[in-house]
């Protein structure tokens, strides 16, 4: 087996066991147990259980960024765009992130947390001067009320959440 392809196995296996018992809960054994693997093999991969756990959030995170991309015309299409695509992220990326949040230096999220408020900024920016009236924090106010609504009310679907969020937040 080529080592990247492995690494990228052994990434993809520990992040149900970080997702549920977090960064200081998971123990080397856990993961190595998950991965299928040695703890000196998933030590020869990464050089300490923070890196196997930053390298897990990346790789979870990574694909959620192209989905800030849209077509859409109009800001309420754009930004209810962006908001159904942050409340499909799976369970464990979401727990990911808060157990990252919550265990580790905030650093790791910090690049991830600039992307999507760049987007939302670029994409107000680029509504014809923000004719919809959205104060100049809306970025950073989306993106509390997104991880909000999914900590609270895991039980609403996205599209209940948009509702909310376009009827109360979003001029139409």
């Amino acid at each position: 087996m080529v080592v990247s392809n492995r690494k990228q196995l052994i990434l993809e296996d520990v992040k149900e066991v970080f997702a549920k018992k977090g960064f200081y809960g998971s123990t080397s054994k856990d993961l190595a147990k998950a991965a299928g693997v040695s703890e000196a093999l998933l030590y020869k991969h990464f050089p300490s259980k923070e890196s196997l756990f930053k390298e897990s959030l990346k790789t979870a995170l990574e694909p959620y960024k192209r989905l800030t991309e849209t077509k859409d015309q109009g800001i309420t299409n754009r930004l209810r765009h962006i908001a159904n695509n942050f409340l499909r992220l799976d369970d464990e990326t979401f727990k990911l992130l808060l157990f990252s949040y919550m265990e580790l230096d905030k650093k790791y999220l910090q690049e991830y947390v600039e992307y999507f408020k760049n987007k939302i900024k670029a994409l107000l920016n680029d509504n014809q001067n923000n004719k919809a009236g959205f104060s100049k924090n809306f970025d950073s106010t989306m993106i509390s009320l997104l991880v909000g609504y999914k900590l609270l009310y895991p039980e609403l679907s996205s599209q209940q959440v948009l509702e909310v969020l376009t009827k109360n937040i979003i001029k139409t």
